[in-house]
């Protein structure tokens, strides 16, 4: 079944290449250590196509409420950057975009449902698995960690049916955005000083499908369905 069209979600780094494994964390900090630092200017995360006011969309997403080591390395690193007047992601808000599916305007309850059944066969089909939050890096719109590995994130991805996008997925969990054009060195060497901590483990047992929305410059959603990993429903 055809997907409703939406608007391509722009790059989020200048480095199309995939690291050469996906699943060695090592090449995937590097990988994304060297996209970022490649960067010479920020840019304004909220400048997204089809975004306007009161508008939502569907997103499959990771989140991590139970997960104070991730929630207090985050508020120590924003707190860090926070004289580059970024806007933070709370506590509550971080996660790890999976996909998108369309704006809600866009997708029908037949599309809706038939990408819930696929969810459903995807997730039965991969098992649970811990994810390693590694070093800070970033985008152009953005201050984020890298994650690893990408092989069961990229299982899982390549299984929805996602959305038109302008690039190719390069997983992450991102602790603050960029909020206008700024030169981008100077938050490089910023995040530089910050890439020693130690990396954090996150177990991953459950893809939830959201209702996405912004509000004063940060993402809030409602939960649609969760879906278990490695459970089927039927």
């Amino acid at each position: 079944m055809a997907y409703p069209p939406t608007s391509p979600t722009p790059a989020s780094s200048p480095h199309p290449a995939l690291p050469p494994s996906l699943t060695d964390a090592d090449a995937i900090a590097t990988s994304d250590w060297e996209a970022f630092s490649s960067i010479r200017s920020m840019v304004n995360h909220w400048d997204r196509p089809g975004w306007t006011p009161g508008r939502r969309s569907y997103h499959w997403f990771l989140t991590f409420p139970d997960a104070p080591d991730l929630a207090s390395t985050a508020a120590e690193l924003q707190a860090e950057l926070a004289h580059f007047r970024l806007d933070v992601i709370p506590a509550d808000g971080l996660h790890i975009t999976m996909a998108k599916l369309g704006f809600t305007d866009e997708v029908t309850d037949e599309h809706l449902s038939t990408a819930i059944g696929a969810t459903e066969r995807a997730c039965a089909a991969i098992g649970a698995f811990d994810l390693r939050v590694i070093p800070l890096a970033g985008s152009p719109g953005a201050v984020r960690f890298s994650v690893a590995p990408w092989a069961p994130l990229t299982a899982i991805r390549d299984a929805l049916p996602t959305a038109p996008s302008g690039s190719a997925f390069r997983p992450h969990l991102g602790i603050a955005y960029s909020n206008r054009t700024m030169p981008a060195k100077p938050v490089i060497d910023a995040v530089a000083a910050l890439r020693s901590r130690e990396s954090v483990s996150l177990p991953v047992g459950e893809l939830h499908l959201v209702e996405l929305r912004r509000e004063h410059r940060t993402y809030r959603w409602d939960l649609v369905k969760s879906f278990l990993l490695g459970t089927s429903t039927h």
